[in-house]
């Protein structure tokens, strides 16, 4: 099996989970990147004991099982939540405006997926950082909302992994690129997850005139992608 390894790393004789199958094996050999040659007459002679990010390798394994493109090799020790239903940050691009239900494509990493935004629970105002109602989104928009999927994946946070945890939002009709979007949590997980190093939750603080204003991770987050992506926007830093 074939793929680039987006966290971590894997070692020949780890316990590995598909996900969202959920069905398990163990690593048998890691073929190394540079080999030329993948007959598999030559894997003993090109074989490697472990494989980390963001090196893109084949992996064999010691159970014959089917695995999907866009499936998620994990650890069976560290398995993420699966889940169709998301809490998401969007940034929608678009003049034609993000509409309630009706139905989008979602690529993340090597998923397509198709989608549906069921709610807007607020739209940003990036220079005050206010929350705003809407029920839809126009050009350069940045909202929080949920969607669900038609299928589960594997759930990544973008803060804990930006390559898993970030999507595009396509028009099914006319294949443009309308949005893209940070994971912040599967509605099932929202205020479950507890990192043991105590990173997720910290919140940073911003003094307005006489009060206190307080961000979380994830409002950081979306600032520094705004203001990496979108200087035009001249977004403040929190």
């Amino acid at each position: 099996f074939c793929g680039t390894i987006s966290s971590g790393s894997i070692s020949v004789g780890d316990e590995i989970t598909v996900l969202p199958s959920r069905k398990t094996s163990k690593v048998k050999s890691i073929v190394n990147p540079t080999a030329s040659n993948l007959n598999t007459k030559h894997l003993t002679l090109n074989t490697i004991s472990e494989a980390y990010a963001p090196m893109a390798t084949t992996i064999t394994l010691e159970d014959e099982i089917d695995i999907s493109r866009g499936d998620m090799i994990v650890k069976s020790d560290n398995i993420p939540e699966v889940s169709d239903h998301l809490s998401c940050m969007v940034v929608w691009m678009d003049e034609s405006p993000l509409r309630l239900n009706e139905n989008y494509i979602i690529k993340r990493a090597t998923s397509v997926i198709n989608g549906t935004f069921e709610t807007i629970e607020y739209k940003k105002n990036i220079n005050t950082f206010e929350e705003l109602d809407a029920d839809a989104l126009e050009l350069n928009d940045i909202a929080k909302c949920t969607i669900s999927l038609d299928r589960k994946i594997a759930v990544d946070p973008y803060q804990e992994n930006r390559y898993t945890g970030s999507f595009i939002i396509i028009d099914k009709y006319t294949n443009k690129t309308v949005g893209a979007g940070m994971i912040l949590d599967s509605i099932e997980g929202l205020g479950v997850r507890v990192q043991g190093s105590g990173v997720r939750g910290q919140r940073s603080e911003v003094r307005v005139g006489t009060e206190a204003k307080e961000y979380s991770n994830a409002e950081i987050e979306l600032n520094k992608y705004i203001r990496k992506n979108y200087p035009e926007w001249e977004c403040r830093e929190i």
